[in-house]
């Protein structure tokens, strides 16, 4: 179950927010194309500051960098961390997005 990707777009199935993932670069294996997000999302531009971002992580575990930035809950389900938003910020910040 690892994941090595970027996330691509966010949006909504069903009433459940879901980031759609693709490979990270051409060595890379995304795993699987899309995750869906444990816990609901009110605005979705909050949300979406998570496109452009580079995931990695097992079966337990997403990271971005070096950061831990969600929980897997299942194959397909994460739930991020309470600080999430500081740490996408700090990301594209840091990489000059």
């Amino acid at each position: 179950m690892s994941i090595d990707a970027t996330v691509v777009g966010v949006r909504m199935v069903d009433g459940d927010f879901k980031l759609t993932l693709e490979p990270r670069d051409d060595h890379a294996c995304a795993g699987q194309t899309t995750l869906c997000i444990e816990s609901p999302f009110d605005d979705f531009h909050y949300l979406s500051k998570v496109i452009g971002c580079d995931l990695w992580g097992n079966s337990s575990v997403l990271m971005l960098g070096d950061s831990k930035i969600a929980d897997r809950i299942s194959y397909m389900v994460i739930r991020f961390v309470p600080n999430w938003y500081e740490l996408v910020k700090a990301y594209k910040l840091k990489r000059g997005r």
